[in-house]
């Protein structure tokens, strides 16, 4: 990291001033370049060579304005965002910007202050980095003791630690120097969970790994000082390289991986009533500081298909929709999430069954004239309509219409309603109480109508 200091002198002391003697150095070249002719043959780029391991570099505001379209043959890039509780990074915004840009997977570290609260150092660290999907781990540079006891330093460690994952998810790497740690933090085996960054610029094929690490090895090497990456200029002598021990930066990687499920509909459904399907996108890691999936679920039937709105925080979001059925039993209901721009899309939720019950109806029964004279040529108009539980769905099927138990007339339903004629020829003087009954079928029960009576009075 290019902003190191205090800490212990045979650690940082040679590589300071390597990089003081590389500064003039780098004048020296600088002012011989600017005497040479001006037709000398433009800087031709070279193909990238051939490393031990995948190949990255760190910056901070040290680093000074870097041309990030320039910036090749580099596999990742962490930034520093803050220092301590009270310092955010000049250059952080601007960097974390040009680096995504240029598609480079990108991290965040932050500068461990020992004699400051590692609760509220984490805490200003993320109100500055959000984690997104796809970053780097986020990464807690320990180098120095600020004259603190190892004990300090190691609840400090610890409740920054803490707070990360809480908030995010994610576990976070420590960034140290393989004397440093036994020297100043007891050696202490506490945080072996957190992958290592491992500071050794004088090894040559690999770094020396403190013994708490041993078994599990280095993730990230910083193997120099004193590089070069093309389109960073900065104020500094070099730029710090860094290996990556695996074979793909991907691994390292935020996965951006989602889940969507129906964790509820609504129960005791029935035809022609909305059903509410409750929807949840659930993010690969979550915490308080991950932004949610956004955008909409599709939520199916196999036949109709309603949006689902989401909402939420912390990684995870839900939502809701209606979707009416229009015949009773079983429905097969699925779900989509097609992602967004931090979040990749889920695989189709697993089918969830709802049982649709049927609708109860009302039938009403209408007269034309309640008395009609015998012998009458006009005919009695009887009228039913079937009315649904709930609007949306029209009852089909047939009404018998009956005086006692004797059929008098049978309907069939267009759009639950319909209609019969009668003779008053038919009926012999009398008071007849007529009923109309709508036949229960596959999606509807059944329903009486109120009694209607008909005089039919002698001429």
């Amino acid at each position: 990291m290019r902003e190191k200091r205090g800490g212990r002198g045979p650690i940082l002391g040679s590589p300071r001033s390597l990089a003081a003697l590389a500064a003039v150095l780098a004048l020296l070249l600088a002012l011989i370049a600017a005497a040479a002719p001006a037709d000398a043959a433009p800087r031709v780029t070279a193909a990238c060579p051939t490393l031990l391991h995948l190949n990255g570099f760190d910056v901070s505001s040290f680093s000074g304005t870097i041309n990030w379209s320039d910036v090749t043959c580099e596999h990742f890039v962490y930034a520093r965002a803050t220092d301590g509780t009270f310092t955010t990074d000049s250059d952080f915004a601007v960097n974390r910007s040009g680096a995504l840009g240029a598609h480079i997977p990108f991290g965040a570290y932050d500068y461990f202050e020992p004699n400051e609260s590692g609760v509220d150092q984490a805490n200003y660290f993320l109100s500055v980095y959000q984690p997104r999907p796809g970053d780097l781990p986020p990464v807690l540079d320990v180098e120095v003791t600020d004259d603190q006891t190892a004990s300090t330093i190691i609840t400090g460690i610890s409740d920054w630690v803490s707070t990360i994952v809480s908030a995010t998810g994610l576990v976070p790497m420590i960034y140290t120097y393989p004397a440093f740690w036994p020297a100043d933090v007891d050696n202490t085996s506490l945080f072996t969970a957190d992958p290592l960054w491992d500071t050794d610029v004088t090894a040559t094929t690999a770094p020396t790994v403190p013994s708490p690490w041993v078994s599990s090895g280095w993730t990230l090497w910083q193997y120099s000082f004193d590089g070069t990456v093309t389109g960073v200029d900065g104020n500094e002598a070099a730029t710090d390289l860094d290996y990556f021990s695996g074979a793909s930066i991907t691994s390292l990687e935020s996965s951006a991986a989602t889940t969507v499920t129906i964790p509820s509909v609504t129960s005791g459904a029935v035809v022609g009533q909305p059903i509410t399907i409750h929807v949840q996108v659930s993010g690969a890691f979550t915490g308080t500081e991950v932004p949610a999936p956004s955008g909409t679920v599709t939520v199916s039937d196999g036949t109709r298909t309603c949006p689902a709105v989401l909402s939420g925080s912390g990684g995870v979001a839900t939502g809701s929709c209606n979707i009416t059925e229009e015949t009773a039993g079983p429905h097969s209901l699925t779900a989509h999430y097609p992602g967004d721009s931090n979040w990749h899309s889920s695989s189709t939720a697993s089918a969830t069954s709802v049982t649709v019950g049927k609708a109860t109806t009302k039938t009403v029964l209408k007269l034309s004239k309640s008395s009609v004279a015998y012998g009458d040529e006009q005919a009695e108009k009887l009228s039913v309509t079937v009315s649904p539980q709930f609007a949306g769905s029209i009852p089909t099927g047939s009404v018998t219409i009956k005086e006692s138990s004797t059929r008098v007339c049978k309907i069939k339903l267009s759009s639950g309603k319909g209609s019969c004629s009668l003779s008053s020829k038919e009926l012999k003087a009398a008071r007849y109480s007529l009923t109309a009954t709508y036949i229960a079928n596959r999606d509807f029960d059944g329903s009486v109508s109120a009694k209607k009576t008909l005089a039919v009075v002698k001429a």
